[in-house]
């Protein structure tokens, strides 16, 4: 009887409080409890009525009362951190969000509250520490794992299909989720969302490799797979139109070679993330002792290498470190080296503070450069193409001199773009030309060892691969 009474008073209190009556809640909740005295969810909504009528001290009193009686969910605990933080009682709020993250570590709200206050939520035996970054087949394997969760009609609404796919793995989940709130996604709709902007240059991107395992097993795995063209030893690679341009086509070139007997993946423009989910796919069929090392390229963004080790049972990425000197051999300073994160070829900024746009755009025209370069319309920044511009190199450097007297004094600028497939760049400052570096890609220090999680003969596959220089031809629009 008593559940039926608890039920009826939070559909009474549930009206009053969608009409904005706070009195008729009150009294429902209050009807419900002489029917069941001690209830934990009616004494959280009493909590709710006094933080509704902003009465914190109370919400904060009746909150404790709720949860000391037993109050499950999140709702309460949430509730009574948030009065609590109104109160600037930081601690006992931090304390009463970790517990709303422990009720359900799959809503959102309470992880939210927890950064505000400087805290990485964790689940027991969880080590703290700062956000877990998701590498690139991590965040892969997460949006495969997501759309099929909602293309079977999942809950996209928290975090659940994130929890799911981090558990599995035996990730940090607290700190996992931490670093998908600090990139803006609030639960799994928006990690599908917003997350793929990171990896927008896997779309168009230049692949090359080998997939190490026999030539006839590979041969009879993808022979009838959608998307992949088999070639012989002598046989050209095809042009194929890229997947971004023609989703459900060809996306995959596999040359077989008996000589070899190892499969290669010849250099061709494509969506390296469709080719990762593919051999992942048929990965088990090529035998449990195989592996994919694939090379990627950012084409029409500016970006390090990245070398990709698949196997049937762990993958790792190795990111190129950035290095540069100039013609004299003097280094760049690393302070000025690009970050790992892909730009967008056809946007590169370069900052000119304090210059109106229409001075820069006469600067560019009367270099010839009209199209692919053009000011910010509130100026203070030129846009550029980083590989048109490296097309004309003589113009463009003898552009970067005239900006760089507009360069505040004791200040530098800094242009970044692409020269035949090698990247170049120019340090801008008032005191004279600026100084042109030649930009190198190196295996980073941190994978000398060749400790990854996968064979001993990808590795060397892999830095083999890594070495090999790119031609050119694929890269710019």
């Amino acid at each position: 009887m008593s559940e039926e009474a608890i039920a009826a008073a939070l559909e009474r209190a549930g009206q009053a409080l969608g009409k904005g009556d706070l009195d008729a809640a009150e009294a429902a909740f209050h009807g419900g409890l002489e029917a069941a005295p001690g209830d934990g969810t009616l004494l959280g909504g009493l909590a709710v009525v006094a933080m509704q009528r902003g009465d914190m001290e109370e919400a904060a009193r009746r909150g404790r009362i709720a949860l000391d009686a037993g109050a499950g969910g999140v709702e309460v605990p949430y509730n009574l951190g948030f009065a609590l933080l109104q109160l600037e009682r930081e601690e006992e709020a931090a304390a009463a969000f970790l517990a709303a993250f422990a009720a359900d570590p799959t809503r959102p709200e309470p992880i939210g509250q927890l950064l505000q206050l400087g805290r990485i939520p964790g689940q027991e035996g969880e080590p703290a520490g700062d956000p877990v970054a998701l590498d690139t087949l991590d965040r892969l394997e997460l949006y495969t794992h997501l759309a099929q969760r909602q293309a079977g009609g999942a809950d996209s609404s928290s975090f659940e299909g994130c929890w799911v796919w981090a558990t599995e793995r035996g990730a940090p989940w607290g700190r996992t989720a931490a670093w998908l709130m600090q990139q803006g996604a609030h639960s799994d709709v928006e990690v599908l969302q917003r997350l793929p902007e990171r990896d927008e240059h896997l779309a168009r991107s230049v692949v090359a490799g080998l997939i190490m395992a026999p030539n006839d097993v590979v041969e009879a795995a993808l022979r009838d797979f959608p998307g992949v063209v088999l070639i012989g030893p002598d046989e050209p690679v095809p042009s194929l139109p890229e997947p971004a341009e023609n989703p459900g086509g060809a996306f995959l070139v596999v040359r077989l070679d008996p000589v070899a007997d190892r499969p290669q993946i010849p250099s061709q423009r494509t969506h390296a993330a469709v080719v990762f989910t593919a051999l992942v796919e048929r990965l088990h069929e090529f035998g449990s002792e195989s592996s994919v090392v694939l090379t990627v390229d950012p084409a029409v963004h500016v970006g390090p290498r990245r070398v990709w080790l698949i196997t049937p049972v762990s993958e790792a990425e190795v990111v190129a470190d950035w290095s540069g000197e100039d013609d004299q051999g003097r280094p760049l300073d690393p302070e000025l080296l690009p970050g790992p994160r892909p730009v967008p070829a056809g946007a590169m900024p370069l900052s000119m503070p304090g210059i109106d746009p229409v001075s820069l755009a006469a600067l560019a025209a009367d270099m010839g450069f009209v199209e692919e370069v053009r000011p910010d319309p509130n100026g203070g920044t030129l846009y550029f193409d980083a590989d048109v511009v490296g097309r004309r190199p003589l113009q463009w450097e003898l552009l970067l001199g005239r900006l760089a007297k507009l360069v505040p004094r004791g200040s530098a600028s800094l242009a970044l773009w692409r020269q035949g497939g090698v990247e170049k760049m120019g340090v801008l400052h008032r005191e004279g030309p600026p100084d042109v570096f030649t930009l190198k890609q190196s295996w980073p220090a941190s994978q000398s060892k060749l400790d990854l999680p996968v064979p001993m003969d990808a590795q060397l596959m892999a830095r083999a691969l890594f070495e090999a220089p790119r031609s050119g031809k694929h890269y710019g629009g």
